[in-house]
């Protein structure tokens, strides 16, 4: 079996290039002769398009079902290349929706780096501060205890 797709087109063209359908079978005439017992394959308008014989001389084992498969197969090739166009179609639709979403994941994977990395600056700008308030706090209560030593001095003299 070929990995390459089908060639819809082609396969198109052949059904489109053939004898209009729906096609029919009409089974062998039994009083002709075994040498020449076939199957037949055509429409109910135009009547024969094909003789068809699986083995001669009698034996027809498969020979109702391959022609019934044949004239089957008229209305189920234009059927099943419509239904791999529309499959095809819904394949492309999604592949062009993971290609939007892996986009948008790269952009939010981008979002959240800045926002971690702005955080992390945030984050060691309040530890800054809270240095600087400490600071402030512990020179504030220094002058206070200066302020508290001098008034006590004072209180002394």
């Amino acid at each position: 079996m070929s990995t390459e797709p089908i060639d819809l087109d082609a396969a198109q063209a052949l059904a489109d290039a053939a004898t209009p359908g729906p096609w029919v079978t009409t089974p062998p005439d039994m009083i002709s002769s075994e040498l020449f017992r076939y199957w037949s394959i055509g429409t109910e308008v135009d009547g024969l398009l094909e003789r068809f014989t699986g083995d001669i001389g009698g034996n027809l084992t498969n020979t109702q079902a391959d022609a019934e498969f044949i004239a089957q197969a008229r209305t189920l090739v234009p059927a099943l290349i419509a239904e791999v166009r529309k499959e095809r179609e819904h394949r492309r639709a999604l592949q062009r929706e993971c290609e939007r979403t892996e986009s948008e994941n790269r952009h939010l994977a981008n979002n959240l780096d800045v926002q971690r990395a702005g955080r992390a600056a945030a984050e060691s700008a309040v530890a800054r501060v809270k240095k600087v308030l400490k600071l402030a706090d512990d020179a504030n209560r220094t002058r206070v205890t200066v302020d508290l030593i001098a008034i006590a001095v004072k209180g002394l003299d």
